[in-house]
């Protein structure tokens, strides 16, 4: 179901690692619901029948919210620390990082090792693992990247990345 090119386009402009596309048909009292989730591999397809319309979304529903929260749930037994450089342009910029990284439980406390007028230094205490971390400041328009083992911070909607120094 769906086109794969427009929803690979839909995937990077929502900076989504998969989509779903989900097509019912109704036959008398049975809507057959197929799935197909477009992502890093080959499509994979499901489906499944249901008494009506009502109990296939609620179904799907749960189900995506179970994948979801299993991916985001806090973790409080696999803690950390993890040292990040983080580019800024102005004050005001570093303010709004500052305020999305704070705002992010997956971060338990952030110490700043170094604050210049172009980047700051951060200690991040974590709660969880760095994939969950991604994921959640991915949803506030930051990207965690990890390049030859210095991981960088930067924003998503800034319109242009700051240079590496």
């Amino acid at each position: 179901a769906g086109d794969p090119a427009q929803l690979r386009q839909l995937a990077a402009r929502l900076g989504a690692g998969d989509v779903v596309a989900a097509e019912a048909r109704q036959s008398g009292g049975t809507v057959e619901v197929t799935t197909t989730r477009h992502g890093a591999g080959p499509p994979q397809v499901a489906t499944a029948s249901f008494p009506g319309l009502a109990p296939a979304v609620e179904s799907l529903v749960r189900e995506w919210d179970e994948a979801w929260k299993a991916k985001t749930i806090l973790r409080f037994d696999a803690t950390g620390s993890l040292r990040v450089e983080v580019p800024i342009q102005s004050m005001a910029d570093w303010v709004k990082i500052r305020q999305r990284l704070a705002e992010t439980s997956e971060i338990g406390k952030i110490e700043i090792a170094l604050l210049t007028a172009q980047s700051a230094e951060l200690v991040l205490s974590l709660r969880g693992d760095t994939d969950t971390l991604r994921l959640a400041l991915r949803q506030r328009n930051l990207a965690l990247v990890e390049t030859a083992g210095a991981w960088r911070l930067e924003r998503l909607d800034a319109g242009v990345v700051p240079p590496t120094r």
